[in-house]
Order: C-alpha cells, then sequence, then structure tokens
C-alpha cells in the first residue's frame, strides 16, 4: 500500500512516531484504512510518560479487508470475524498496535468505519464516547483522498459547533473561549467512570489552551453571527436564548446514557485489546498515583475477581491527587 502513501502523503506537522505508526497502519490494513487521526496525551503533552500510547483513531472504509489483513501481517490474534462484530456493536472498539521498528511503542487505536465517526461527532450522537476527546485538539495524520479529508474535517468542525448545545446548560453566563472550554472538559471527564484525578479536566486544558482559545473563540464568533449567542460590550457571549430546565434535563439523560453505554464498551475492549490488563494498570497508576497489586489469581481471572479493586479505585483514585490539581 505505498503508492497510497505516495499519492497522499503524511502530515508533517504531526510527531515522527505518530507518522511511524500511521504508515504501517495503512501499508498493513489491506486498503481498508482512510484516515488517521491523532489526539490525547501525547499530541497535547498532557503529561505523558514513557508507559504512555499513541492515541489513533484508525477510520475503515472496510472492516473485513482491514482485519484479514491485519491478522495476516500477525498485528492481530483474534478471529477477523468476531473483530468486525465488535465494530458494529458499540462502535468505535479499541485496539492495540505495535508493528516492527516502533520499539516498545504502543499505538491505541479507535476503529470505526467512516459513516460511525460522523455519526459519533454529530448532533445525533448516541453517546459522549467520540465527542468528548475529538473537541479537543486533534491532528488529521493521513486520509486517503482530499474528499476523504474534507469529510474527516467537516465532522470535526461540526462536533466543535454542538459544544454549545450539550455544554450550554452547564455554562454560567456571561462565558468566554477559556470558560467554555474549561466547562467543557469537565462536563466531557464527567461523562465517564475514569481512574483520574478531579484535576485532570484543567491539566489538559492548559496543555491545549493555546489551540482551544482561538478554537472556540471563532465558534463562539459563529454562533452570534448566527444570532444563538449575544456579544457583551467586554466580549464575552451569553446565549440569546438562555437553556432552561428542560435543556438541563436532557443533556443529564445523554450524559447519563453515554457513561452506561462507555461501561459496557470496557467487556468489549477486553476482546479487542491485546494485552489489555498491563495497560490498564500502567495507566490506573500514573492517573491516580495509586500502585495497584494485582494476586496471581486476578491476573488469571480479572473479569470475574478485579470488580472490587475497580470499584475501590473509582472511589478513591479521585481523593490522591497532588495539592496543586485541586478540581477547576
Amino acid at each position: 500500500m505505498t503508492e497510497l502513501l505516495d499519492r497522499r502523503p503524511l502530515n508533517p506537522s504531526v510527531p515522527e512516531v505518530a507518522q511511524g505508526f500511521t504508515r504501517a497502519l495503512v501499508e498493513n490494513g489491506g486498503g481498508g484504512v482512510v484516515a488517521v487521526l491523532l489526539y490525547g496525551s501525547q499530541l497535547h503533552r498532557s503529561s505523558p510518560d514513557r508507559y504512555s500510547a499513541w492515541d489513533l483513531a484508525v477510520v475503515v472504509d472496510d472492516y473485513s479487508a482491514f482485519h484479514l489483513a491485519m491478522r495476516d501481517h500477525g498485528h492481530q490474534r483474534r478471529n477477523p470475524a468476531l473483530m468486525s462484530l465488535m465494530g458494529r456493536v458499540l462502535p468505535p472498539y479499541v485496539t492495540a498496535f505495535n508493528p516492527p521498528g516502533m520499539g516498545s511503542g504502543l499505538a491505541k487505536c479507535l476503529v470505526l468505519s467512516e459513516s460511525q465517526f460522523q455519526r459519533a461527532l454529530g448532533p445525533r450522537a448516541q453517546d459522549h464516547f467520540m465527542k468528548g476527546r475529538f473537541v479537543q485538539h486533534v491532528e488529521v495524520v493521513w486520509t486517503a483522498s482530499p474528499e476523504h479529508e474534507t469529510r474527516i474535517q467537516a465532522a470535526l468542525e461540526e462536533a466543535r459547533k454542538d459544544v454549545l448545545a450539550w455544554a450550554g446548560p452547564f455554562l454560567e453566563e456571561p462565558f468566554d473561549a477559556a470558560s467554555l472550554t474549561q466547562r467543557m472538559l469537565e462536563v466531557s471527564f464527567g461523562a465517564e467512570l475514569r481512574p483520574e484525578t478531579s484535576g485532570r479536566a484543567m491539566e489538559v486544558w492548559r496543555s491545549q489552551e493555546g489551540w482551544l482559545k482561538p478554537t472556540y473563540g471563532r465558534v463562539l464568533s459563529e454562533a452570534a453571527e448566527r444570532g444563538e449567542l449575544t456579544r457583551e460590550p467586554d466580549g464575552r457571549f451569553r446565549f440569546r436564548d438562555t437553556p432552561g430546565r428542560w435543556q438541563r434535563m436532557r443533556a443529564r439523560i445523554y450524559f447519563a446514557r453515554s457513561k452506561v453505554r462507555g461501561t459496557a464498551r470496557w467487556a468489549k475492549h477486553v476482546v479487542t485489546f491485546n494485552d489489555w490488563l498491563p495497560y490498564v494498570k500502567r495507566k490506573v497508576e500514573r492517573r491516580t498515583g495509586l500502585t495497584i497489586e494485582l494476586t496471581p489469581a486476578e491476573e488469571r481471572w480479572p473479569l470475574i475477581l478485579l470488580w472490587p479493586k475497580a470499584i475501590w479505585v473509582l472511589r478513591h483514585g479521585k481523593a490522591e491527587q497532588p495539592e496543586e490539581e485541586n478540581g477547576i
């Protein structure tokens, strides 16, 4: 698949490691990959360490071709038919990718179709899993054609415009790009059960401040031009029609459903993510400061025996935060 990369070169502005993972995905994906996007802590440098994975979204147009090729190249142990099924149930699914030549580096890939990508970022998304990640700073590493690039960028722009719909009911007026995006991240982090300290949302915001403020400054200005917002003399904004009780109720129902669906995906990720237990253990320890000791029985039967420890981590992890990471 080298000819695809010859026709459509990789984005030179992203780190070389992300380019390397993307090149390997395209070359080993059997022609099924149509776009790769980089997001997450390695992109915006929000306290990654040597164990941090590179977060990639892999958009495919043919699940079967992609999974068969990945298995044939030795990158996936699971049955291709099973992986295709996992792609259609509560998309996306998460898988690990560590091709030869990348050393100990690991890519954590969200795999989904282009139609799933567009729906997950649109106003009729079934949950917040993709929106919470892709309203932040994202880089398109590669697309298969200019048409794919246009559609991917349009979906990202649609997701940014929609932030006012789901974060608006929880905003204090007047607001600006800084207060909007801080609240946006707080609300997004609250939409999932996450093993992270309560200061994580502000840490992520600070790491992306230089991108978030101008990007959402434009979003707010465009909303004012459409008549959705009014601009105050000091440059801040108010809703022309302030969200009321009904809008807050709808938002809470959406986030409650999102949390249920996101938690249900955990069982699916166990199937699709090779060696998931060591990865999750390192991430929990890194994000909470807790030390997790697993017994041989827990390592052998994690889905049966780890639930009490997982609940303990979710309850106590946020209390183990440094002084400077107090919540927003």
